[in-house]
């Protein structure tokens, strides 16, 4: 197994292990360990927001999954160099029902990472934005297509990946993730992590939540390179919002980042997600031109 934990380059800090701590609170402010809900309990349904089926995270343990508002609408994503986001491509090209033309697609967004706090004054929680815009770069092998019932036709698309290279560090969240190489296998269960709503057409988007699922089914997209996998069965799915979030296989307290969600779930019954190991080498060289120094 150890031949296929590559790190995503030298750069990337050590994995760390599940739990709070991932960073430190801002000066001045600390988390109420005695509130509900902020050691993952489940919140009731009137509360939840995002990944359905699963929790706040209020605990802060997924920092560097952020959220990415641009003019093509809002996404989630994941921190895997301290300056450079994976997000989905189609987050920031439109897809319609005629053949795919990448010119419209969104030069420029701003992540947002949450830091969490709850105020004992005011008996809330605050989300306390720490944000970098950035230059997106969309994988240069990107379509996708609609189907007559408009959703993404999954025999149309491939390599739903982009980047979004930040323009300066976001201060107190580092990546604490690391790319397999191996392909997920049915069975396996994978943790998601979003910003979109807690159900179908739901206004309720925009809190960072999580929850997990098992590969239901996999198959080989339409460049016969790419791979992408699904969950079809109970647990945590995904909505709109949730587009570009990771699904990350936890194995001795080491998160592997696996796969981006395809943002083709149906009404919270099956999610789709596009393999991050089928696309290792585009992804690692995109890190490699990221993080060289801008020219003045």
């Amino acid at each position: 197994m150890s031949a296929c934990r590559r790190l995503l380059a030298p750069y990337l800090l050590t994995v760390l292990s599940l739990g709070p701590g991932c960073s430190s609170s801002p000066s001045g402010f600390r988390g109420e360990t005695s509130v509900p809900g902020v050691t993952g309990t489940p919140l009731s349904p009137q509360d939840m927001n995002g990944v359905s089926g699963g929790r706040d995270d209020q605990e802060n343990l997924w920092r560097a999954i952020v959220r990415i508002r641009s003019v093509g609408g809002s996404c989630s994503g994941i921190l895997i160099a301290p300056q450079a986001v994976l997000t989905a491509a189609h987050c920031f090209c439109p897809v319609t029902q005629a053949a795919f033309n990448r010119k419209p697609c969104v030069k420029k967004a701003t992540v947002i990472s949450h830091f969490y706090l709850y105020r004992p004054e005011q008996r809330a929680w605050e989300a306390v934005p720490e944000t970098s815009p950035g230059d997106v770069i969309v994988h240069e092998d990107f379509t996708a297509q609609r189907n007559d019932r408009g959703f993404v036709d999954p025999d149309k698309r491939v390599a739903d990946l982009a980047i979004v290279a930040l323009e300066h560090e976001l201060s107190g969240v580092k990546p604490d993730v690391l790319l397999r190489s191996k392909e997920v296998s049915e069975g396996d269960e994978l943790t998601v992590i979003g910003y979109g709503p807690s159900a179908h057409e739901a206004q309720n988007g925009g809190l960072r939540r999580y929850g997990t699922n098992e590969v239901s089914a996999i198959r080989t997209l339409a460049d016969q390179r790419g791979r992408e996998f699904r969950f079809n069965g109970s647990g945590a799915h995904t909505h709109e919002g949730d587009s570009g979030g990771p699904a990350l296989y936890i194995d001795e307290g080491k998160r592997w980042l696996v796969g981006i969600n395809g943002g083709y779930a149906e009404n919270g019954t099956q999610s789709w997600f596009t393999s991050t190991s089928s696309y290792y080498d585009w992804i690692t060289a995109q890190l490699e031109k990221t993080q060289k120094p801008r020219a003045p």
